[in-house]
Parts: C-alpha cells; structure tokens; sequence
C-alpha cells in the first residue's frame, strides 16, 4: 500500500512545469522497473528533466555569477572556459533507478563536473603523459607531489567543480537525450557459450548526456607568485587532459573532450576593461574601411554615441598614420572630408 501511495502522488505531478532536473530524475519515474511502459516513461522523464535545467537559468545564473566574481577574487587561483567537443557523459554509473546516471549540482540541477573526477584524470594523465617526457611529473617525484600529493601530504593545488555557463543553458545544449545501442548482451554479460552474431537483438538504451561551455578553475595554497606559476602549470594540465583524453564516460567513443571557448574567454577579457579600453578594444579590431563608415555613411548615428569624443580620440589614435596617409594620396573630395573629419583638419 504505500508503495502505491507513493506511485499515486508521483502519477499527479506534472514534471513538465518542475525545474529541478535533479529531483525528477530521482523520483519521478511514473512506472516500474522493465514495465512494459517504461521505455516510454524514461523518455519523457529525460524530456521533463531537460526543460527543468532550462527553466531553472536565471536562478542558476546568479549563483554561476557570484561564484565566479569570488573565484576571480582569490590570489594564486587559475580560470579558463572550455567547451565539449561533442557530448560528454559524467557519472552515467552511478546508482539510479534508470540504469544510467549523471552526475547534476544537487541544488540547482544542472549539468557539473566534480572536482574528483577532474583531480583524478589529470593525476593519470600527468603520471603517464608528461611523466613520460619529465620524471618530476611521475607519480612520487617532485612535480607530481607538489600537485597532488601523497599518503602523507595533501598536495597544494585545490580542484574545483566545473560550472556550466548559463549561456549554455540558454542555447539548449546543456542537457542532451542520447541513446546507446548494445547488440550483443549475453556475450557481454559472459553468459556461457554465447558470442557476438549479427542475430542478436539490439537493445537502445535511452540515457542523458551533456555539452556546453565550463569554467574550470585551479588554486594554489600558497599566494604567492610562485603560487601562481603552479596553478598556471596545473590549469595547463587540465586542458591538456581534457583535449587529448576526456573525462567521464565512452571516452574511447569520442566522448568527454574539450577545446578552449576562445570566443567565451575573449568576452570575459572585454568585461575586466574599463569602459574607455573596451572603445579602444572595438577600434583596434576595426579596420579602415569600417572606421570610414562610421564618419561618413553613419556619421549622424556616430555623432550620437554617447562615447563620441572618446571613440573619435580612439580611431585618431590607432589609425592615424593609416588615415594620413590616405589623405595624402586619395583625390575624392567626398573621402577627405571624411578623413579629415576623424583629424579634426579642416
């Protein structure tokens, strides 16, 4: 009875306005366990979970934000974005009413990356990768131990979750329904006298994955600058992890690798500059026929801009040699007017 009691408020809930991906996954499946339903429930339950990660964006936007800003604070810690190559599977073995996990913050339920399963590739990766080209990244020498210690020391570097970006979320590429197709059950469960034949039944096998961008972050506890060259190294070890090998699950299937989000990282950049460099910033990657553009076609729109002066003084500065010395050549009257314009000559 209170098995079905339970079944009862499970069946009344509409997981499709929830927004805990978390939470629907581990308690709302609306059937049991290889029902004839349950390839149906699963997807649905997979289809809800997604639309919660989604709804639950501008909540986990501010935690992302002000996590980021005390990361960024700290002295000696490392910061970089990397985006999944393809699909990444994190945690797709452990316990779960579906068969297949992962692995989601506990409170917001959205895709992460714990700081175990990180520490614990890039401890391998290190032994076997660069140990074989320097012996103090071996497991016990110098490197190795400063990084991750051993039975008895810690290790100075600390390793933390990999935060999805919100901006993910918003793209939809967060949360993944993906399915895997085994063929040959029995040879894989070793049952006796079976082998693996073309007239074995394929079984898919509904599970979620993930993608997007991550800020992945290293800090040494020691703040100093020699601090800040480890967590420079350790971070440089991560993304070399992280590309060549990957982390979670189905590695081997091209899973789990990533590349630095070059555009997210250059954003971030921009967004640390005062208001003046970030006018500098757009001027320096404009080039000339842009800059000409803006003082003669939209001239008007120009004048408007509440950072004219400091725009003008911008595109003076950075491209005046180029702009003198096509006033010199140039015989349009319409042209120089617009190039002296950007002098201020008349």
């Amino acid at each position: 009875m209170n098995d079905q009691a339970c079944r009862n408020v499970v069946n009344s809930v509409n997981i499709h306005k929830a927004n805990n991906a978390g939470l629907i996954l581990d308690r709302y499946l609306k059937t049991r366990y290889k029902s004839e339903d349950h390839p149906s429930e699963r997807v649905q339950l997979f289809k809800a979970a997604i639309a919660a990660c989604a709804s639950s964006r501008e909540l986990y936007t501010l935690a992302f934000k002000r996590m980021e800003e005390e990361l960024k604070r700290k002295p000696a810690h490392k910061i970089r974005y990397l985006k999944s190559y393809g699909r990444i599977i994190v945690g797709l073995s452990t316990s779960s009413a579906l068969e297949t996990g992962i692995t989601l913050h506990h409170i917001y339920g959205v895709p992460t990356i714990p700081a175990s399963a990180i520490k614990g590739l890039t401890n391998h990766y290190c032994n076997s990768v660069w140990g074989s080209k320097d012996d103090k990244f071996k497991t016990g020498q110098k490197y190795h131990k400063t990084i991750f210690g051993n039975n008895d020391d810690s290790g100075h570097i600390i390793f933390y979750d990999a935060w999805l970006l919100p901006k993910s979320i918003q793209e939809n590429s967060s949360l993944i329904l993906d399915v895997m197709t085994p063929h040959h059950q029995d040879y894989y469960k070793e049952v006796p006298d079976s082998a693996p034949t073309d007239f074995d039944k394929p079984n898919p096998i509904t599970f979620l994955s993930l993608g997007g961008t991550f800020l992945f972050c290293v800090g040494c506890d020691v703040p100093d600058d020699e601090g800040e060259k480890w967590a420079s190294l350790c971070m440089d070890l991560i993304s070399d992890a992280l590309k060549y090998w990957g982390i979670g699950g189905k590695t081997s299937a091209g899973y789990g690798t990533f590349e630095p989000d070059k555009k997210t990282e250059d954003q971030k950049r921009i967004e640390q500059l005062s208001p003046e460099e970030r006018i500098r910033e757009k001027v320096q990657k404009m080039d000339l026929k842009q800059i000409k553009k803006a003082f003669g076609r939209n001239w008007n729109k120009t004048q408007k801009r509440e950072d004219f002066e400091t725009f003008k003084q911008a595109a003076k500065e950075i491209h005046g040699e180029e702009i003198k010395a096509l006033l010199e050549k140039s015989n349009d009257k319409k042209e120089k007017k617009i190039l002296r314009r950007i002098l201020d000559a008349n």
